[in-house]
């Protein structure tokens, strides 16, 4: 039984939050697409901070946050491939990387 309530089923989840760690990676897959835009860096951080900010009040679960991250991959990936950076061969391919604290 998750909760109190035993009229509600197991199968509906309560816990609707990301772990620190995968929080960390959404907003670095959020980062590598903001670089390929056009404009300033305002623009970019501006756009970094509104869909961070919208996805992180959106009570995300985990498998939706890993969904999402797998496609903001994919599109930077492609964005790397689309302007000649050739590290979308090697460096980049289907990961995040996260700079070091």
């Amino acid at each position: 039984m998750q909760g109190k309530d035993k009229a509600l089923p197991n199968i509906v989840p309560i816990e609707r939050s990301i772990s620190p760690e995968q929080r960390k990676v959404l907003r670095k897959s959020i980062q590598d697409i903001a670089q390929f835009l056009p404009g300033g860096d305002e623009r970019r951080i501006s756009f970094t901070h509104s869909l961070t900010r919208a996805l992180q009040r959106s009570g995300l679960e985990t498998d939706q946050t890993n969904r999402l991250i797998g496609g903001f991959v994919d599109a930077s990936t492609a964005l790397e491939f689309a302007t000649k950076n050739s590290e979308w061969k090697s460096t980049r391919r289907r990961r995040v990387i996260l700079e070091e604290e």
